[in-house]
C-alpha cells in the first residue's frame, strides 16, 4: 500500500510540474494536493522554502481551482477554516479527507 501511495505522489507532483508547460487548474489543483499532503504527514524541513513557493504558486492561481481546493488553501495559510467542504464529486472527497487530516494534525500539534 505505501508503495502504491507513492507512485501516487510521484504522479501528482509530476501533474503539478507540468503547470509551467500547460497551465491548466488541474496542475495547480495537483499542487493543492501536494501541498496539503505533505503537511499532514509532515515534511523534511529542508523543504520549507519549496514548500512555501508552491503554496505562493497556488495562491496566484486560486481563481483557476476549485472551491474545495482553495478552502484547504485559505486554512494551510490561515491556520482557520473559513467554510465547509461540501462533497459532490471525488475530487471535494479528496480535498475534505485533506482538510480533515490537516485539522487533526494541528490538535495534535
Amino acid at each position: 500500500m505505501q508503495k502504491r501511495g507513492n507512485e501516487a505522489l510521484k504522479l501528482i507532483k509530476a501533474t503539478y510540474d507540468l503547470k509551467d508547460i500547460t497551465d491548466s487548474p488541474v496542475c495547480f489543483e495537483c499542487g493543492a494536493v501536494l501541498v496539503a499532503f505533505a503537511e499532514v504527514i509532515g515534511f523534511d524541513p529542508k523543504y520549507v522554502e519549496e514548500h512555501a513557493k508552491r503554496i505562493e504558486d497556488i495562491q496566484k492561481h486560486r481563481e483557476e481551482i476549485s472551491k474545495s481546493a482553495r478552502i484547504v488553501l485559505d486554512y494551510l495559510i490561515s491556520g482557520e477554516v473559513q467554510e465547509e467542504i461540501e462533497v459532490k464529486d471525488v475530487r471535494d472527497d479528496v480535498f475534505k479527507s485533506l482538510l480533515e487530516g490537516l485539522k487533526n494534525r494541528d490538535k495534535i500539534g
